[in-house]
This record gives C-alpha cells, structure tokens and sequence, in this order.
C-alpha cells in the first residue's frame, strides 16, 4: 500500500475561536505538576512534547486558573477566552504501510483524529502523533486527522449541518459495554475522556450507523461531526 498525505477540505466554520489566547506549556517528570494561568477559559492540548502519552482525564486535565499533567506527560496547551469568529479547520488522511511516515500540515491549532480508516489501532503517542513540521503515523495507522480548533463545549453546535452537530456524554459503568444513541453520519471522535481509564479507538470505544459504544471503563464526551 502507497503512504500518502491528502488535505481533503478547507472550511471556515463559525465556531469559537478566541481573541486572546495563552499558550502554557507543563511538563510533568513523572509526578503530577500543577502550572497556572491568568483568567479562565477553555484550554486544548496543541503539541505534545513527551514521548509517554498526553490523554485528558488520565495524564493531563484542567480546573479554574489551573492545568495539571502526571505520568510523564510534557506539552504546550492553549488557553482560549474571548468571543466567536471564523477559524479554518484542515482534513487530513496521514497513512502508514508499516514504517514510520510524516505528512506535512499546520499544527499550530493542535490536531486530532476524526476517523480511524486501518485495521490497527491509532493510538496517540505510540501509533500517530504531530511535531511543528506535520503529523506523524507509524506500525500500520491510516486515519483521517483534523487540523486546527474543534468545538470547546458540551452545548456548541454549529450552523452547517454536514459539519459539526455538537457532542454525546456515553459511559462505560463497572467496564461493561454501552451503547449510546447518536446522529454519526459525519464521524465521531474523542472531545474530552472523562474517565480514568483509556478511551481507546476499535478497543474501548466506537461508532458505527446506529451510534457510539463504549467499553472498558471508558467514559467521555464525543465530538459529532467530521468535516
């Protein structure tokens, strides 16, 4: 199979995007460290820095003035508070055949996977990942990547309907397997894990015309949409 890179679509979204944003970036050495920031707002992980991986809920979160990473995890978070105005979000396919592979792609706005299109997992920090330079896939990860800002809460939605619909809370209790009602036409991904437990693609959690499901322990809110 060729490895290849396509930007698929360019599209200005009224979506939230923020006057005057922070970037802070923290850095845990094993043991959870809390690192401020002036204000309130809404904060994103745009670029890991560390190889063990950053996921929210478990290695990294936030709260008030205040974000926290553990178990390693090193990267630079964005803080964004201010009013609506237009941001462009990228479509990515980033595929592997097996080795290592870089596609070339803005990640200043952080990126994240929208739809898993290989038979083999895509775990971030292990399978896929993004530097300055572009995202990076490796041991058989193809999926579709969104670059740039996603939705920021629980009540957004958008006004284009083949774009985003808003996101679904669906919970995995005692580890047995869930399934929530949802309109995922457009694609579903990972908006905030909400439990302590990984929340990963085709292992813990998934989506197919009848909704999303989820296993494991995972518990998160899932971003409806893909654009």
């Amino acid at each position: 199979m060729k490895k290849f890179c396509l930007a698929i679509a360019v599209i200005v979204l009224a979506v939230p995007a923020f006057a005057q944003d922070t970037r802070v970036r923290c850095e845990s050495h094993g043991k959870m460290q809390q690192c401020g920031f002036a204000g309130t707002g809404t904060v994103t992980l745009v670029r890991q820095l560390s190889k063990d991986s950053c996921i929210q809920g478990k290695s990294w979160g936030y709260s008030g003035d205040t974000i926290w990473v553990d178990r390693g995890c090193r990267a630079d978070f964005l803080v964004s508070s201010g009013s609506m105005s237009s941001v462009s979000t990228t479509a990515v396919v980033c595929e592997s055949s097996g080795g290592r592979h870089t596609c070339a792609a803005d990640t200043r706005n952080g990126v994240r996977i929208s739809r898993q299109l290989s038979k083999h997992g895509c775990i971030e920090g292990k399978d896929w990942g993004y530097t300055n330079s572009g995202i990076w896939v490796d041991r058989g990860c193809r999926a579709e990547f969104i670059v740039g800002p996603g939705p920021m809460t629980s009540s957004t939605t958008y006004s284009n309907s083949s774009t985003y619909h808003g996101t679904v809370t669906c919970e995995s209790t005692n580890n047995t397997r869930h399934r929530c009602s949802a309109d995922t036409r457009f694609g579903v991904s990972v908006g905030r894990q909400l439990s302590d437990n990984a929340c990963i693609l085709n292992q813990s959690w998934g989506w197919d015309s009848k909704g999303i499901w989820v296993s494991k322990g995972c518990r998160a809110e899932f971003t409806l949409g893909d654009p």
